[in-house]
């Protein structure tokens, strides 16, 4: 799964020699990283999980036609703005905020919720979004875990 990705470094003072759409989804990012931590803070996740879409289901394995591009963009936004919120944003929040900005182009992607392997942790969690073959969010350490259940909407 190597190689889906853009890094997510990026440094304020390169922001303003971004092209603007770039600076745009960086903008949508941080606004979507917000609501996805207010949502964690204030809704049950019986609840939320009602709009991830079917439990159990999952995205295609491949990124339909000509997105690559946008999915590999919303990754590198979605990671370079949680790395400079004031606010935690770690890969809950993310597979939310990441979700939600390929929802909106029609882009399928399931988010997928585990625990940890190793039998000496008494309690690890992680949550992750895939899209095609590519780990959007929480890539790092995602094998690791053992997926309990996983969600994906089907995208009209």
């Amino acid at each position: 799964m190597g190689g889906c990705m853009m890094k997510p470094s990026m440094d304020w003072r390169r922001y303003r020699t971004l092209p603007p759409p770039k600076r745009l989804l960086l903008k949508e990012a941080l606004v979507n990283l917000f609501l996805a931590r207010a949502v964690l803070a204030c809704i049950p996740f019986r609840r939320m999980a009602t709009w991830m879409g079917t439990m159990g289901s999952e995205s295609a394995a491949e990124i339909p036609d000509g997105q690559t591009l946008v999915v590999e963009d919303i990754s590198w936004a979605v990671q370079a703005m949680a790395s400079r919120v004031p606010w935690d944003s770690r890969c809950l929040a993310q597979a939310i905020a990441g979700y939600r900005m390929l929802l909106k182009r029609g882009i399928p992607s399931t988010v997928y919720f585990g625990v940890k392997k190793d039998a000496q942790v008494v309690f690890g969690a992680h949550a992750w979004l895939r899209c095609g073959p590519c780990i959007i969010t929480g890539e790092a350490g995602h094998t690791d875990y053992h997926v309990l259940c996983q969600f994906s909407r089907t995208v009209l």
